[in-house]
């Protein structure tokens, strides 16, 4: 017995069907690979705009400790030209309490100023941290995309191959159905 038409064109059609769901899956694969691989790629960036914030906080604070220490400065300078200018001994213990009193005061503040700008340097540092982890992650992810787009479309063809072969195997049975005996009609009277 040969190979009926119709079942090889089911056969055919159905390896056909199944490599287009491949090529489908492999090209969604390459989609979602490639979009996360820009999520990660994202990541990073925002990893270099996070280091980058760390260094300027840094930076920014540096200044402002300046800042802070030149006032404290300042203030003392106006306490001695004040006492001075009043014909007070400057020299004197609790004029120098005073002053004295008055650094500790400034410089707490600058340390204070400092400390912040250490602390919000170290978030930055963290959020730099959590986003090349991110990337790394996604980049992880991306490769595992395009893997399993290409074991699934394996999957489809050799299913599509089982399909086809099984279609040919058995021939459809409504394909050139035998003609049947129809017994003749009585005509009852």
């Amino acid at each position: 017995m040969g190979v009926d038409p119709l079942s090889l064109a089911i056969g055919a059609g159905t390896v056909a069907a199944g490599g287009l769901a491949a090529f489908g899956t492999l090209d969604a694969g390459k989609a979602a690979s490639a979009q996360t691989v820009y999520q990660a790629e994202v990541a990073r960036m925002n990893a270099n705009i996070a280091e980058g914030n760390a260094r300027r906080v840094l930076e920014a604070s540096q200044v402002q400790a300046l800042e802070n220490d030149t006032q404290t400065g300042q203030v003392i300078g106006s306490q001695i030209a004040g006492q001075g200018a009043s014909n007070l001994d400057v020299g004197s213990k609790s004029f120098q309490d005073v002053r004295e009193s008055t650094q500790q005061v400034g410089r707490q503040g600058t340390l204070n100023i400092i400390q912040a700008g250490e602390v919000e340097a170290f978030n930055a540092r963290v959020d730099a941290a959590n986003f090349r982890s991110d990337a790394a992650s996604l980049e992880a992810d991306a490769v595992n995309i395009k893997r399993a787009s290409k074991i699934d479309a394996t999957g489809q063809i050799l299913s599509s191959l089982v399909g086809g072969a099984t279609a040919v195997r058995r021939p459809q049975r409504f394909a050139n159905p035998a003609p049947r005996d129809v017994p003749e009609a009585k005509i009852l009277s």
